[in-house]
Order: C-alpha cells, then structure tokens, then sequence
C-alpha cells in the first residue's frame, strides 16, 4: 500500500529515489512496523512539536516543503534586519 502511495505521487517518488537512507527505511518491513505503532508515532510527533527534530527540518529529504517550517508553531526564519 505504502509503496502505490509513493509511485502514484511524483513528489514523493522523486523523494524516496533521491534518498537512499530513506528508501532502505520504508523498503524495510521491520522500520514500517515500528513506524505503525501509535506510540512511536505520538512519540514522534511530539518530538517535532517540541522543536527536538529542528522542526520538520529533522526529517531530512524534505526540501521541497520548506514553507512548511512554520507549522505547528514554528517560526519562519527572519532576514536581520539593516
């Protein structure tokens, strides 16, 4: 199921084909099933939450949703000013 979610959106293939790291973690049966653990998963949001991943920026191989850092309450960079 996972892998018809990657090859039907363009985006997320060109992700997964673009990561080795992170091809082999959702090619691994193991990894997908710890993933699947609501435990694991509050666990992990609230880690993102809390700024312990940098943001969104911890999951690496996401360059393409930058605009996304502002979510969930962090704030978007700032140029200094002068």
């Amino acid at each position: 199921m996972l892998q018809t979610m990657i090859n039907s959106n363009p985006m997320l293939r060109t992700m997964v084909q673009s990561n080795p790291q992170l091809q082999a973690m959702l090619s691994d049966p193991q990894t997908l099933q710890m993933m699947m653990n609501p435990q694991v998963m509050q666990q992990a949001m609230q880690l993102m939450q809390s700024g312990g991943m940098g943001g969104l920026g911890g999951l690496g191989g996401l360059g393409g949703l930058g605009g996304l850092g502002g979510l969930g309450g962090f704030p978007q960079p700032q140029a200094p000013a002068g």
